[in-house]
């Protein structure tokens, strides 16, 4: 009986485990958006609230992160996109931040097959003074997944259609990821950005101008992993910089401005596909919870634009379109 007991007790717990490791290492389903929960991330301090994490990850120390998959037909395994966001007050200067979100890519590398073509394609849409304005969800927690086409987002025909002709870019003969940027940035789409104009950046996500995954070196400080399967390799695609005036309430809000960005990739036998994430990083520091409660949804506790910082590829400067 004691043996039939423990037999049962074991193989019990042998399938928990089996459970948690698939739940830890599998994609994501397509929409769905996780963060720091879903990564191991350590907390920061439990016993204050459950909702403060620690995240750091090639050398960046992260307030906000989103992790999201997809599936292409060219690709074997969904690959994973994050965008972690840093920010830092300017010594000297009250209620000035910069605000940097960092944008990686997770893939096997075994899942790129010899002769597909990949590029990252990030849309960052101007004011009139030329400062990048990004999504901005009111209220900000009404966004949901990572669907471009929603309130205060994109247009329901705008996504197929930035799709398509990304697509149809990657079949011309020749194409590079500067042609396709391009083919996205001669301003006939500006109304699916609220009638602001575009700038696409481009990144080679394959290729010798593609950038490296991050090395040992980098991710030596490293107490999270930001992409699911944790097996994917973790690449640095690209940045950006912003330096706003903002109210101290309204942090968590510009935090979790979104900014569209699109992965293609095509073969020479024909074959390409796009697809268009938008992807909201969520609030992974505690004080959020009460900093957030106060700051709510309303347009007037946005941060006001200051000026542009830096923009940073991580890749080669010249594979951009400006």
């Amino acid at each position: 009986m004691f043996c039939s007991d423990y037999v049962k007790w074991l193989m019990t717990a042998l399938a928990t485990l089996a459970n948690l490791a698939n739940a830890q290492t599998a994609p994501l389903a397509n929409g769905e958006v996780v963060a720091c929960e879903a990564l191991d991330c350590p907390h920061t301090a439990p016993a204050r609230n459950d909702s403060a994490y620690d995240c750091h990850a090639a050398g960046l120390d992260f307030r906000g992160l989103g992790v999201a998959s997809y599936t292409s037909d060219l690709v074997d395994s969904p690959p994973t996109w994050t965008v972690g966001v840093s920010a830092i007050s300017l010594p000297n200067q009250t209620n000035v931040y910069n605000f940097t979100r960092t944008f990686f890519i997770g893939t096997d590398a075994e899942d790129i097959d010899d002769g597909i073509e990949g590029c990252a394609l990030f849309f960052l849409a101007e004011d009139d003074n030329g400062n990048p304005n990004p999504i901005r969800p009111e209220p900000p927690d009404s966004w949901e997944g990572s669907q471009c086409a929603q309130p205060n987002g994109l247009g329901d025909n705008c996504v197929p259609e930035l799709e398509r002709l990304a697509s149809e870019a990657a079949l011309i003969d020749g194409a590079t990821c500067s042609t396709i940027a391009a083919a996205l940035d001669d301003g006939s789409l500006d109304g699916c950005f609220m009638g602001q104009s575009i700038v696409v950046h481009s990144v080679p996500l394959t290729g010798s101008e593609a950038p490296a995954p991050i090395n040992t070196a980098q991710n030596a400080s490293s107490n999270c992993w930001p992409t699911l399967p944790k097996s994917n390799q973790l690449v640095s695609v690209f940045d950006f910089n912003i330096t706003l005036l903002v109210s101290e309430e309204a942090i968590s809000n510009a935090d979790r401005w979104i900014t569209p960005m699109m992965s293609v990739w095509w073969n020479g036998a024909g074959a390409a596909d796009a697809n268009l994430l938008c992807i909201q990083p969520q609030s992974i520091i505690g004080a959020y919870s009460e900093k957030g409660a106060s700051a709510g949804g309303g347009a007037s506790l946005l941060p006001v634009p200051l000026l542009i910082s830096v923009f940073g590829l991580l890749a080669v400067v010249g594979s951009h379109v400006l």
